[in-house]
């Protein structure tokens, strides 16, 4: 005879496979992060050492359980170059870790990962350029490769474009209105110009260059440059020059 016990198995049971699989669901949709960075000597304005900064202090703590974080660098061979970092951090499982074990160990994860990022991106000396364009290019066909994930991409450079489409650092490259509608076609005329559609783009480390060369009037003609760029992208830009924190939360 069934004792009186076994409704009460049942159906805490039944709550613990719910609870499982309601703990699985919520972590389906996850977020598949791109950070752009320049390399050592690379972009006007010897940034370099604050955007290592920005990477250690803005990106990695909102980096949580699930995301996929790439660190790409932003080069003379911004297109061709190979991912210096790409992890994915420990998710919940339904009978898994605690949730306070798996954060510490993704934490340790990720202060891991910073001195061998910084040392790649170091080593990785250029002659000087940043083909941010490029770069964008190379993210985006990462991003094709994850159709379900939230993508949000991080430009973390001084935001200076020096390549044979874009050279800001030239104070003879005119950013006005006419001319940057001019070089967006250009650049979709090369076939260079990325599809970004559903990205939450955020710069960051923006420069005024070295030296503070570049006035007022120049630094809002290169925001307006790619808020353009990212829009003919089909891009959402989130956020310019404002902390990095603020396109993770």
């Amino acid at each position: 005879m069934p004792s009186r016990r076994e409704p009460t198995r049942f159906a805490l049971g039944v709550l613990a496979v719910a609870c499982a699989t309601l703990l699985a669901g919520c972590w389906t949709h996850t977020r598949y992060i791109q950070v752009l960075a320049n390399v050592r000597d690379t972009a006007p304005g010897a940034a370099w050492p604050r955007e290592m900064r920005i990477l250690k202090t803005e990106i990695l703590p909102h980096v949580g359980a699930g995301d996929t974080l790439v660190v790409a660098p932003i080069g003379d061979h911004a297109y061709t170059d190979a991912p210096v970092a790409d992890v994915t951090l420990e998710r919940p499982s339904a009978f898994g870790a605690n949730p306070l074990q798996l954060t510490l160990r993704n934490r340790a994860m990720l202060r891991g990962l910073f001195p061998a990022v910084e040392r790649r991106l170091e080593a990785d000396r250029s002659s000087g350029h940043t083909e941010i364009v490029a770069a964008t290019m190379a993210a985006a066909d990462r991003f094709n490769g994850e159709p379900d994930a939230a993508k949000i991409l991080i430009i973390d450079s001084t935001a200076y474009e020096q390549s044979s489409l874009v050279n800001m650092a030239d104070v003879r490259q005119q950013l006005d209105p006419r001319s940057i509608a001019l070089l967006i076609a250009t650049i979709r005329r090369a076939n260079q110009l990325p599809g970004l559609s559903g990205v939450r783009v955020c710069v960051v480390g923006i420069s005024a260059g070295e030296g503070g060369w570049a006035v007022e009037r120049r630094v809002l003609a290169i925001r307006a440059f790619w808020a353009a760029f990212f829009r003919a992208a089909g891009a959402q830009l989130a956020s310019y020059g404002t902390p990095a924190t603020g396109c993770l939360g």
